[in-house]
């Protein structure tokens, strides 16, 4: 599977730190994987798939302060997600039965109970999974931490559902209506989640409301989207999903070439990740005094916005070179990883100079010093798409 367009090197300014667990995770959630019964038939995955995804390894770029069992706990609900994600590209889109599909997700809210009740007899693979990592949460997950989850699983759920629907009218959905459903399909707010429970940080809940906190989220959301549409075209093009990729509604949508749409989602994932420094550096510590926050709750808000530059990094890292999306990429932020090789290929059209970070860099510099050069955009409808992204945070 190959992007029938050059790929524009992908990452983030935020240094990629690599969790000292990956290994033991990679361990567990292969057993966890076969004991579920995920890899039965082959149908959906096999062992060579889950071997060449490593999605334990995206845990541990992406939760690189997780204890052990912690990073066990997170690579397995990451997993499990991404499963779910297949089984509906492979299964669920193509039956066009958005009833049966809707039964089966809403049925996982069940093997979540939050009340004490007990949880019904799983007969799936993916129910024996929800209900094991359900007990699993209960036992070491902060309860306002844990207490999210139901809900925002059936979000994604629902974001499953209307992709479902776009696919079986034939529609092209327009970009703002794409940006704020991506949010919820990509599990933004569930990673932010699970994020917290990796890195030991409960944001103050007297700030989550704030508006550079929900921000940041709408940021950490967009990045995320924005990076997969670019590294999962080739799979999505192969599931038949790609009314669903951003980069294909922006070239129906501007009426352009896909190298074109291309170089504006890059554009896009590179101007909201400057806003993303911008609010850290000069609007977050506004929110001491604002709130009249003590030093542990400052401190807490500090990590949480570290917690989400990690989670960024380490995503961009492990996508732009996992076996998930098998084509070349390349991601100069990951080069310094044990045990990676980031890829490369040519650029002759250029989508890619000028547009990548190269030095991985803190928070606390200045906007300016995270860019290798500005971002400064030829395209003026990626000015104005990125403006709607400003908007959207409001």
């Amino acid at each position: 599977m190959r992007a029938p367009f050059e790929l524009p090197e992908v990452g983030t300014p935020f240094p990629v730190r690599a969790n000292p667990h990956i290994e033991a995770a990679r361990r567990q959630l292969k057993d966890w994987v076969a004991a579920l019964g995920l890899l039965a038939d082959g149908s959906i995955w096999t062992e060579a798939d889950v071997d060449a995804a490593d999605y334990a390894r995206f845990a541990g770029l992406a939760h690189p302060d997780a204890g052990r069992s912690t990073l066990e706990l997170l690579a397995d609900w990451h997993t499990l997600l991404y499963y779910i994600d297949d089984l509906s590209a492979k299964v669920f889109k193509p039956s066009g039965n958005l009833a049966a599909v809707r039964l089966f997700l809403t049925r996982l809210a069940a093997f979540m109970p939050e009340d004490g009740r007990p949880a019904p007899t799983p007969t799936t693979s993916v129910e024996r999974g929800i209900l094991d990592l359900w007990n699993r949460s209960v036992l070491s997950m902060n309860p306002r931490l844990r207490g999210k989850l139901p809900g925002l699983v059936a979000e994604i759920g629902e974001s499953t559902l209307w992709e479902m629907a776009n696919l079986l009218q034939g529609r092209t959905a327009d970009p703002v209506d794409h940006l704020e459903m991506r949010r919820r399909s990509v599990g933004a707010d569930f990673s932010a989640t699970l994020a917290q429970h990796g890195a030991g940080v409960l944001l103050p809940p007297e700030v989550a409301d704030a508006r550079p906190i929900r921000a940041l989220l709408d940021i950490f959301a967009d990045v995320k989207g924005l990076s997969n549409d670019i590294v999962s075209y080739a799979k999505e093009a192969a599931d038949g999903e790609l009314l669903n990729n951003g980069i294909e509604i922006n070239a129906a949508f501007l009426d352009t070439d896909l190298p074109h749409a291309v170089a504006i989602h890059a554009d896009l994932m590179n101007s909201r990740l400057r806003q993303f420094t911008d609010i850290a550096t000069n609007d977050v510590p506004g929110l001491t005094a604002e709130f009249d926050l003590g030093p542990a709750a400052s401190a807490a808000v500090g990590r949480y916005v570290g917690m989400l530059s990690d989670w960024l990094a380490g995503y961009v890292a492990w996508a732009g070179d996992s076996g998930r999306y098998p084509q070349a990429v390349a991601v100069p932020s990951a080069t310094d990883l044990p045990g990676t090789a980031p890829k490369h290929v040519p650029d002759p059209a250029g989508l890619a100079s000028g547009r990548s970070f190269r030095g991985p860099t803190g928070l606390g510099t200045s906007a300016a010093a995270l860019f290798t050069s500005a971002v400064t955009s030829p395209h003026p409808v990626a000015r104005s798409l990125v403006g709607i992204g400003v908007l959207i945070d409001d």
